[in-house]
C-alpha cells in the first residue's frame, strides 16, 4: 500500500513538472511586476492593482472560455468596458491586452510590446490602475493559457487631474499679473 501511494505520489509530481501549467512560469503577479518595470524604464509612474479591474478580467477571460472567442468583443457584443461595469470600476479611461498560446510571463509582455496597440495600452500615462487574470484553458485539447490585462483610469481621478491643472494654470496667471 506504501509502495502505491509513493508510486502515485511520484507520477502526479511528473504530471506537475510536465503541465505547462505548471512549468510555464506565467502568472498574474509577474505580468503585473513585468509591466511596471517596463513603466519605470520609460519614466512612467507603476499601475497600482485594481480588484476591480481584476475582477473584470476574470469575468473577460471566463466569457471568452465559455463562449469560445479570443477577441476584444464577443459574439454578443460585449466590450472591455461592459465588463469593467460589471465590476463596479467607473472608468474615464480603459483599455484591454489578450494573448493565448504562451507560457512565459516575459513572452507576454515582450509580444505586447512589439504590438503598437498593446505597447500604447502599456505605455498610457494616463493609466493608473491595472487587473490581471491568467487562466488555465485546453485549446483544441491542448492545455494553454488565456490572458487579460485591463488598464483604467477612475473618473474621479482624471477629474481631480484637471482640476488641479486649472489650478496651476491659475495660480502662474496670477504670477504673471503680479
Amino acid at each position: 500500500m506504501v509502495r502505491k501511494l509513493l508510486l502515485i505520489t511520484w507520477l502526479f509530481g511528473q504530471l506537475l513538472v510536465l503541465t505547462p501549467a505548471y512549468a510555464a512560469g506565467i502568472s498574474a503577479a509577474q505580468i503585473f511586476a513585468l509591466t511596471n518595470d517596463v513603466r519605470t524604464e520609460k519614466g512612467l509612474p507603476q499601475l497600482t492593482e485594481s480588484p476591480e479591474l481584476t475582477e473584470a478580467s476574470q469575468l473577460k477571460a471566463m466569457d471568452m472560455a465559455n463562449h469560445d472567442y479570443f477577441d476584444h468583443y464577443g459574439p454578443d457584443g460585449a466590450t472591455p468596458w461592459g465588463f469593467m461595469a460589471k465590476a463596479n470600476y467607473q472608468e474615464q479611461r480603459g483599455g484591454e491586452n489578450l494573448a493565448i498560446g504562451f507560457s512565459d510571463s516575459q513572452d507576454v509582455v515582450n509580444a505586447w510590446l512589439a504590438s503598437p496597440s498593446h505597447r500604447e495600452n502599456l505605455l498610457d500615462y494616463q493609466f493608473e490602475d491595472m487587473g490581471i487574470t491568467v487562466l488555465p484553458i485546453y485549446t483544441n485539447g491542448v492545455p494553454n493559457f488565456l490572458v487579460v490585462q485591463m488598464f483604467g483610469a477612475l473618473q474621479k481621478t482624471l477629474n481631480q487631474e484637471m482640476t488641479t491643472m486649472v489650478n496651476g494654470l491659475l495660480g502662474v496667471n496670477d504670477v504673471l499679473k503680479a
